[in-house]
């Protein structure tokens, strides 16, 4: 992003330093900065407001009707505060909203061309009220041009100073440029309506400044990768192509810089930009598969001019055999708008997802509209019901207009179907009767109204929805939106499936509490990652698929994301979120396969072992993460089959092991990784072998305990464990025979004697095991854990 005081300070040059130009040579506009408004002008001062700038202010007399913004909050110039400079525009709060803007006609600007605004903004006393920069682009005759407007977030900065900028995006029509500052209260910034019960209080002694006005002509980016989802598949590689267009015919360099999900930079490239405005391409050299953040920077001479970026996944090669068994994964997609639900069904293939929520309704939504916008809506729908796509239609929000004639608040889709369909059931049948034979589940309420609950007619409720949703959707199920914290009574058996919000603070090992309150109930679950501002992307990526494991433990616990992707405005695509790079390679690996056993390998690691629907032991995988141990404990090291194995981490990278005499050793991180090519009989059978118990008082005497030995076969197995002879120690016998049937458990008694000096602590005692099942196998060596 430019640095605004750079920006300013080459602003201050061309225009107080460059030449006089010979009239009519360069357009208006042409210049890189436009205007420039740093408050500081003393003749402007005398006036009381900034040159081209207005008031707006409530004034009948003038025939100007804006109650909203009353005269005594007209703006003035400040000299206690400014972001650079001495002065700035001060706009005070004492109940209503205070805003100024660009006079029409002022500020010309090229047709087409690209724009950026900026500026310093700083609040004090802000409590329901919040700061805004708005800007926009006019046609000749003053008008605003439609859709062009942009917005900053609502703000409020504690007495900082804090930049803004806003990208605007070209059009033929324009031919000015408008500025709004504003300081308004909730009533005018609040995207929802004011709910019934709700009292917003005006702020009062209150105010907004704002500093450094830049205009600046931006070049034109054009940036995309070489998938339109912006997930790239194996053997292809990520590159990106890249175009700019610039008007002031200066000289620009590209730089683009490549930051794996850590921030750390793994390749970066230079490219002067081509005057005829041609595109070029480039491939990074990425080191692995994984998510990855492009960073573009335009610049001059002086300085930067246009910044963007894309996000990226490089991912395995998609194993089409198995979609239909991936509906235990998901991603939640309710409010896209409807640029963003087209490009949905290519993202969602190309993330491997199975199952995906969709809102029914929009909020612009009319009884005009219903027709084109369910043929719309169709489009995306059948392709991903042809992707073999689970599909929940939420009925998440109520459009604008509807809440407004039946007098119901946007959320209360539950009160709404409690009533009379008579008013709008043109809303209800125009969906059900294009979809209701095309998916099963319906949810009533959005995933983030955690009304539900407080519903004290939630029943009645919902047995009014399912009577309105049965004639047109066969075997409906109902799905309820229901907070993880909020357990679960006698109301909830009224609704088919529970869509539990599974909040980032109910960590892993909570998880299997939470699904043992909801047992006998069909689940839903959203898993809402760790904060990655917090605890940075690849720590969230791993506590999410830890969760996801537990809970896929679950038989047909459906888990799915939070949309896991941003909005790319200038390219118009979806980007993928850092943990949907783990979220596609857990999927990956368990459509198709059921966690079976957890296996105690290692104090302090967990590991599970998930087979395929026929139990093959080829098709087994070992999935594990250190939970607690230390690293230098958190190796496994042992006989693990005949076959090659190998090891991948959350995203898909392979690294294939060396065996030493047929023993692997496999280093066990914190992240979850998958163990491939093992035999899952043996890791059973080494799991199970174990000392009973495996703690002894240290006391001068003989010590009964059992060896259990555990045969996960589904044919006999027999063999002898053979103890090892210990300085200072009996062991009688040092050698058992065992002769076990299929899945049998059998202890075999071992008397222990050791002497005073033997130290406290944990021991590993190495056995040798002879074992013979299906086959014979190698020498097993296992070590049997003992703390004294």
């Amino acid at each position: 992003m430019v640095s605004l005081s750079r920006l300013i300070a080459v602003a201050l040059l061309a225009l107080a330093g460059a030449a006089p130009a010979q009239e009519g040579t360069r357009p208006v506009g042409a210049d890189r900065v436009v205007r420039l408004y740093d408050f500081e002008d003393p003749t402007d001062h005398l006036v009381g407001i900034p040159e081209d700038w207005v008031n707006r202010l409530h004034d009948p007399e003038r025939g100007i009707f804006l109650p909203d913004y009353p005269p005594w909050n007209q703006s003035r110039f400040d000299d206690g505060h400014a972001a650079s400079g001495g002065w700035s525009v001060k706009l005070p709060l004492d109940g209503g909203s205070s805003a100024i803007r660009i006079a029409s006609g002022t500020v010309g600007i090229f047709p087409d061309g690209d724009y950026t605004v900026a500026c310093m903004v700083r609040t004090d006393n802000f409590r329901n009220a919040r700061a805004r920069v708005i800007a926009r682009l006019l046609k000749a005759d003053g008008e605003p041009i439609a859709a062009s407007e942009m917005r900053s977030e609502p703000m409020r900065t504690f007495g900082d100073w804090r930049r803004v900028e806003l990208q605007m995006r070209g059009h033929p029509d324009a031919q000015f440029i408008q500025i709004e500052l504003a300081a308004l209260q909730r009533d005018l910034w609040e995207d929802r309506a004011r709910r019934r019960h709700e009292v917003w209080r005006e702020d009062r002694n209150a105010a907004a400044w704002f500093d450094d006005v830049v205009i600046f002509q931006s070049p034109r980016i054009e940036f995309t990768s070489n998938a339109t989802s912006n997930i790239i598949l194996q053997p292809d590689a990520p590159e990106v192509s890249v175009r700019v267009r610039d008007l002031t015919g200066e000289p620009l360099t590209v730089f683009l810089t490549v930051f794996d999900e850590n921030g750390r930079e793994v390749d970066a490239a230079e490219r002067p930009v081509p005057f005829t405005g041609a595109p070029f391409v480039w491939r990074p050299a990425l080191p692995r598969l994984g998510w990855y953040r492009v960073v573009l920077q335009v610049a001059n001479d002086h300085l930067p001019v246009g910044r963007t970026s894309l996000d990226l996944l490089w991912l395995p090669a998609l194993n089409t055999s198995d979609r239909f068994q991936r509906t235990r994964f998901g991603v939640d997609a309710e409010g896209l708008t409807s640029e963003q639900r087209r490009a949905l069904p290519e993202f969602v293939r190309r993330a491997g997802m199975g199952a995906v929520t969709l809102s029914v309704w929009d909020q612009d939504l009319t009884e005009s509209s219903l027709s084109g916008w369910t043929d719309e809506m169709s489009e995306s729908v059948n392709t991903l019901l042809e992707q073999g796509v689970q599909i929940t239609f939420a009925f998440d929000r109520l459009p604008s207009r509807l809440a407004s004639e039946v007098q119901i608040e946007p959320i209360e889709i539950l009160r709404l179907f409690g009533e009379s369909s008579e008013g709008w059931a043109a809303y209800l049948t125009s969906v059900l009767s294009r979809f209701g034979e095309r998916a099963r589940r319906w949810q009533i309420g959005g995933i983030d109204n955690h009304e539900s609950f407080w519903q004290p007619q939630l029943e009645d409720n919902v047995r009014s929805a399912r009577s309105k949703l049965t004639d047109l959707v066969p075997r409906v199920e109902i799905v309820v939106p229901w907070r993880a914290e909020q357990a679960p009574d006698q109301r909830t058996g009224a609704f088919d499936v529970a869509a539990l919000t599974v909040p980032h603070r109910v960590g892993p090992d909570a998880v299997p509490e939470l699904l043992a309150e909801w047992k006998g109930h069909t689940m839903q679950l959203l898993l809402e990652p760790l904060p990655a501002s917090k605890f940075g992307h690849h720590a969230a990526a791993s506590d999410l698929i830890r969760r996801a494991v537990l809970a896929h433990r679950v038989s047909g616990t459906q888990v799915s994301l939070p949309s896991p992707w941003n909005w790319n405005a200038d390219n118009r695509t979806l980007m993928p979120a850092p943990e949907l790079s783990a979220w596609r390679v857990l999927s990956d690996e368990l459509a198709g396969r059921t966690i079976t056993h957890e296996i105690p390998l290692i104090d302090g690691v967990r590991m599970f072992i998930a087979t395929g629907e026929l139990g093959e032991d080829d098709d087994s995988v070992l999935i594990g993460w250190n939970d607690s141990a230390a690293p230098e404990d958190a190796i496994f090291s042992g006989y693990l089959g005949d076959s090659p194995v190998s090891v991948m981490d959350m995203n898909g990278n392979i690294t294939s092991l060396k065996s030493e005499d047929g023993v692997y050793r496999i280093p066990i991180s914190e992240s979850p990784s998958y163990i491939k090519g093992i035999n899952p009989r043996i890791a059973q059978f080494r799991a199970g072998l174990r000392l009973k118990p495996d703690f002894l008082e240290a006391r001068v005497e003989k010590h009964a305990v059992n060896v259990v030995v555990h045969n996960p076969w589904p044919v006999a197995a027999s063999g002898r464990v053979r103890l090892p002879e210990l300085d200072g120690w009996e062991i009688n016998p040092r050698v058992t025979s065992f002769t076990l049937r299929p899945g049998e458990t059998r202890e075999y008694p071992v008397e222990l004697f050791f002497g005073l000096g033997e130290e406290s602590g944990v021991r590993d005692i190495p056995a040798e095991v002879e074992l013979v099942a299906e086959r014979s196998y190698p020498l097993l060596r296992i070590p049997l854990k003992l703390e004294i």
